[in-house]
């Protein structure tokens, strides 16, 4: 299955939802309130790639979230 995640007021929501095996019985957006844990968002250009294509951006926001609310927001700046 693939999903598309937005946060919008400090809130995860689930957007988006496909599979070729299972069927969503509810109505999207959906709160993530089942989920706790860590969530990483690049932002910016593109600073630097590897020969294993990972790559680094400009800026990285780590998230804390607990039961589908952010706690916790730190920025971090990739000089």
């Amino acid at each position: 299955f693939q999903g598309v995640w937005e946060i919008k007021d400090d809130r995860l929501y689930l957007i988006e939802f496909s599979s070729d095996s299972f069927e969503l019985l509810c109505k999207l957006p959906i709160l993530a309130d089942w989920y706790t844990g860590k969530a990483m968002v690049a932002t910016g250009k593109i600073k630097d790639s590897s020969s294993w294509d990972i790559e680094t951006y400009e800026t990285e926001m780590h998230l804390t979230i607990e039961n589908g609310l952010v706690v916790k927001t730190i920025n971090i700046k990739n000089d």
